[in-house]
């Protein structure tokens, strides 16, 4: 019983933070370990949101990986102002040894809040798994990746080469993702934080908060998603 009270108590706080987040979903979606569907509608006076998040994970041979999508639209009806994400993600794998992992993944990215029209990367990454079990997992990872970008405000495209270092980590229903990238002479810092959370209501449905903080640029950007997930 007690359990349950302190996985209440803790959802229930997750649900508040992400009430007093700005609307915008996480711009990489978490790896699924099914085939799964998100779908989040709010509405606020005269603020209302919709998002979606498809994904599905895949394996051949010795490959594994994931493809993921997510789109999400928020308008405020008193400023008249639209904001807009999309974003599709792949990502496939190798093991090179019993816990090293070879990977290689694409994204494309459309984010007004963050005045991108459009930032397409492309790259690699070796992951450690230091220990993965069905509920609990850890994991690193660096890497190299090339950056092709188009700010809503100019035309000109900005191509950069950047490196990238990551920690997951995963206890039950609970992930969270610490994300560090730079360009390659160590310049252009940006932090990334994204904690997600599943409370399961059935064996293939849960409700999901997906939490994201970005710092680049001297900014912050904070993002939230609470919507339902179908497990296929």
């Amino acid at each position: 019983m007690k359990n349950h009270i302190i996985t209440f108590a803790i959802f229930m706080l997750w649900i508040i933070i992400g009430l007093f987040l700005s609307f915008a979903f996480a711009e990489v979606p978490p790896p699924p370990d099914c085939p799964e569907i998100s779908l989040n509608i709010s509405h606020a006076g005269d603020n209302s949101t919709i998002g979606l998040t498809a994904g599905t994970p895949f394996a051949k041979d010795k490959v594994d990986g994931y493809i993921a999508f997510s789109g999400q639209h928020v308008h405020n009806g008193v400023q008249g102002t639209d904001v807009a994400t999309r974003v599709v993600y792949a990502e496939a794998g190798l093991k090179v040894l019993q816990k090293l992992e070879f990977n290689v993944y694409g994204k494309a990215l459309r984010n007004s809040e963050r005045d991108l029209d459009r930032q397409l990367d492309g790259g690699y990454f070796l992951e450690l798994h230091a220990y993965d079990f069905p509920k609990r997992k850890l994991s690193a990872g660096f890497g190299n990746f090339a950056r092709h970008e188009i700010t809503e405000l100019s035309e000109d495209a900005q191509a950069t080469f950047n490196w990238s270092l990551f920690v997951r980590k995963q206890r039950g229903a609970f992930t969270a993702q610490y994300t560090l990238t730079s360009q390659s002479d160590f310049s252009d810092w940006e932090h990334t934080l994204a904690p997600s959370w599943d409370f399961q209501v059935k064996d293939n449905f849960a409700l999901t908060i997906n939490l994201l903080l970005i710092h680049a640029d001297e900014m912050t950007h904070t993002s939230s998603q609470i919507g339902a997930t179908y497990k296929f």
